[in-house]
């Protein structure tokens, strides 16, 4: 009889069964030994528990369903929804400059949306592990919504490069810069463009969502 391997042995299955999404013995049993590195480890990590597994397949742990298209596409429209209402906000009339031609929010956003940031990760996390997360491939139900995301983000970063280089070297703007918020400074577009940059820092909070979503959690920094 094998005797009962020590806990590490259980994590680091729980861990590779993560990684593999396999309860199969025989499947295991293959892909550890074909594999040369498991986490850094050798496959041999493992062999320990093999004969437990053998006896006791892992019929307990949860394996991730893949989500419907409609699941999927919902979740895309809720993070369209959510870039719509940034984008309302985020971009005033092109002649416009917050604060000076514009309606400028006032240091109670930035507190409200930081606070509500910092408050919401545990309690997506909660959600995500105990909800979603067990019943769900999150990987696969947040593709079309990353997708959509990150080419959002390289459009809109590509025209603030594109709006302040313009700026510098077409509309006169001084290369180290103005305090002044009349003249060139307004009129070059600079501003403008500087005032949608400070607003895309709300919305790169959803790259700590995603990773918070897909139990990236190693990825997340305070």
């Amino acid at each position: 009889m094998v005797s009962n391997p020590p806990p590490q042995t259980f994590l680091a299955l729980h861990l590779f069964h993560e990684k593999t999404h396999t309860t199969n013995y025989h499947e295991l049993l293959s892909i550890t030994t074909s594999t040369t590195l498991i986490f850094n480890q050798p496959p041999t990590l493992l062999f320990p528990i093999l004969p437990h597994l053998q006896s006791n397949p892992l019929t307990t742990m949860p394996i991730a369903q893949a989500p419907t298209m409609l699941a999927r596409y919902t979740t895309a429209s809720i993070l369209t929804f959510f870039l719509s209402i940034w984008a309302y906000h985020a971009f005033p009339h092109r002649n416009d400059t917050p604060s000076l031609t514009a309606p400028m929010h006032s240091y109670m956003v930035p507190l409200t949306l930081s606070i509500f940031y910092l408050a919401s990760l545990p309690s997506l996390k909660y959600i995500t592990d105990k909800y979603l997360a067990t019943k769900y491939d999150m990987k696969l139900l947040l593709t079309e919504s990353m997708i959509i995301y990150n080419v959002a983000q390289v459009f809109l970063n590509g025209w603030m490069v594109y709006a302040i280089i313009d700026a510098l070297l077409n509309k006169g703007h001084p290369f180290v810069g103005t305090r002044s918020l009349v003249g060139v400074a307004v009129e070059s577009g600079s501003s403008y463009a500087v005032w949608v940059h400070y607003c895309d820092k709300y919305l790169e909070f959803f790259d700590t969502y995603f990773m918070v979503l897909r139990g990236k959690m190693d990825q997340v920094s305070c």
